[in-house]
């Protein structure tokens, strides 16, 4: 993901503790909630192929609580921990 928002995944990434050097490698992108990250990143990794069941009774919240152990996130920024 790029770093298209300026100043906002950069400020984003220092309050995540995000070395400068590192930044653009552990950017992941800018979602709305960790719920939504968690479901895109499913579907990025191809375990997600539509919405219909199974797929949809899939609990994203302990999904995305889960995932977050090796992520950091910052005014919706979200970081991959290196």
């Amino acid at each position: 993901e790029a770093l298209v928002d300026g100043a906002g995944p950069i400020q984003a990434a220092l309050a995540c503790d995000v070395p400068l050097d590192q930044i653009e490698e552990a950017y992941q992108g800018k979602y709305n909630s960790d719920k939504d990250f968690a479901g895109q990143m499913a579907q990025d990794l191809g375990s997600i192929k539509d919405h219909s069941w199974p797929n949809n009774c899939i609990d994203w919240d302990y999904a995305a609580k889960e995932l977050m152990y090796d992520y950091s996130e910052h005014n919706g920024h979200y970081f991959r921990n290196l």
